[in-house]
């Protein structure tokens, strides 16, 4: 019995470890011509990406937990679905164009 309490317990611990793994943001860059609101236009960008955005005129990154598609959970960022689609300013969007060679 304390055999199978102990094995339950485990198994909770290392669902529970994938889920908050999965919840963890991450930096997504928007691509080239893509749309913003739309989550298959990102691609998993490394980490400090959002420091070669230089300027404020569109999306460059946003950072968003991946989905089960491996792609950006808007909806799991309260706001940000709206700030895209409405164009405003949230913390979790880096406004200016890309340039890596900053």
């Amino acid at each position: 019995m304390a055999l199978c309490a102990a094995l339950g317990f485990h198994l909770s611990a290392e669902a529970k470890l994938k889920t908050e793994s999965i919840q963890a943001n991450q930096e997504w860059l928007l691509n080239p011509g893509g749309d913003p609101t739309n989550p298959a236009h990102y691609s998993p960008a490394p980490p400090g990406t959002k420091d070669d955005c230089e300027g404020m005129s569109e999306v460059c990154v946003v950072e968003a937990p991946a989905n089960a598609s491996s792609q950006p959970n808007f909806g799991a960022i309260s706001g940000l679905q709206q700030a895209l689609e409405r164009g405003e300013p949230h913390d979790n969007i880096t406004l200016a164009p890309y340039n890596p060679s900053l």
